[in-house]
């Protein structure tokens, strides 16, 4: 049983997880995401199996919906991108598809949550 519910999600402002991009994650086309804002942000929302294989350094297949263009969704799935832990406790989001097909950049600024209703993780670019 969870003691505390996993946190509430502003559907006018979803965005919980906010990074800008940096040099090293063009280059290997993966987003690193903090412990916490892992834990507290996606972790909390899955299955304790699904968390665990994460946390023994498996790859997680996670589906996966652009909605940059709120009237075009794009939804990336099928072993394109996954989460993975780093041997500093933080995690990875492995996506060049994703990379390459918004053209991310440098200081680019993104943002991601997880959907619970769809089980999968949202992106937009925001900046």
């Amino acid at each position: 049983m969870n003691i505390y519910p996993p946190p509430k999600i502003d559907l006018k402002n979803p965005w919980q997880i906010k990074k800008k991009i940096t040099r090293d994650e063009v280059i290997v086309g993966k987003l690193v995401i903090p412990f916490f804002d892992t834990f507290e942000y996606i972790l909390r929302y899955w299955t304790l199996d699904a968390a665990k294989s994460l946390e023994n350094g498996c790859d997680v297949l996670v589906d996966m919906w652009n909605v940059t263009e709120e009237n075009i969704l794009k939804k990336y799935q099928g072993g394109s991108v996954f989460l993975r832990k780093l041997h500093n406790d933080d995690f990875y989001l492995s996506c060049m598809i994703l990379f390459n097909n918004c053209k991310l950049n440098v200081g680019d600024e993104i943002g991601l949550y997880w959907d619970p209703r769809s089980s999968s993780l949202m992106f937009k670019l925001l900046s």
